[in-house]
């Protein structure tokens, strides 16, 4: 198996990962919103996008196309929180999704990020950087 030689980003190649991850986002918030609707089980949702998350990355690795490492118990307890307080933001995002229209959901969604931002800067975290804004 043959791994990809690294690439260097073009402004053609980051501009169809741009368009790409604004396609991939709209369409999981839509087809999330149907299946809510219709379906009872927000949860199972979520359980099965995470799995074909983990397929997904699984498959990336073993053909070549990503360099993840594999997971060990080790890493796994470390990264334990991280993927309790994950799931938690994505089961309330779930749950939001269903209680409101889809343009207020992805204001709301696009918007959290600036209101963290000037929260932390009323509250003395000081001004944030450049890198933060952007």
């Amino acid at each position: 198996m043959e791994v990809q030689p690294e690439m260097e980003p073009t402004s053609s190649i980051s501009l169809i990962a741009a368009v790409s991850y604004g396609i991939a986002s709209m369409a999981m918030v839509f087809i999330n919103k149907a299946v809510i609707m219709q379906y009872p089980h927000s949860m199972t949702v979520l359980t099965l996008q995470q799995l074909a998350t983990s397929l997904f990355i699984h498959c990336g690795r073993r053909m070549g196309y990503t360099r993840a490492r594999g997971i060990d118990l080790a890493t796994a307890k470390k990264l334990l929180p991280v993927s309790i307080f994950y799931n938690a933001n994505v089961a309330f995002a779930l749950a939001s999704l269903k209680g409101v229209n889809i343009p207020m959901y992805i204001a709301i969604k696009r918007l959290t990020p600036l209101a963290v931002l000037i929260a932390g800067f009323l509250f003395g975290k000081g001004k944030p950087t450049t890198q933060q804004k952007l």
